[in-house]
């Protein structure tokens, strides 16, 4: 059994940044994708993960921001990965990894 606890501020708001600035670049990029969202718990950590196609339609005009830079450094600051990237299957995948505290680990803390 997998005892939930609650994220580190930090890591909460980095994935909160991650979904955000994906979802938004799915928008720009992609106007008419179709987007699939998952957050979930793996192990001692949380996966966040984005995934659009980009087949026709796909808008490539503007200019280029630094979301996909900040996304990497919230991340990485909390210990995590970003993998960002276009799959074989013509999506473009974000996905985030970070370590979360084990219920053992904040129960040896709070002791």
């Amino acid at each position: 059994m997998r005892v939930l606890v609650p994220l580190r501020q930090g890591t909460s708001m980095a994935a909160y940044r991650v979904v955000q600035e994906s979802l938004a670049n799915a928008a720009r990029h992609a106007p008419r994708s179709v987007v699939r969202l998952m957050v979930q718990s793996v192990d001692d950590g949380l996966e966040v993960l984005v995934q659009n196609s980009i087949g026709e339609g796909a808008a490539a005009d503007g200019p280029a921001g630094h979301g996909l830079v900040g996304m990497r450094e919230r991340v990485t600051a909390e210990g995590g990965r970003l993998e960002v990237g276009p799959l074989d299957d013509a999506t473009f995948r974000v996905r985030a990894l970070m370590p979360v505290a084990t219920a053992q680990a904040v129960q040896a803390v709070q002791a």
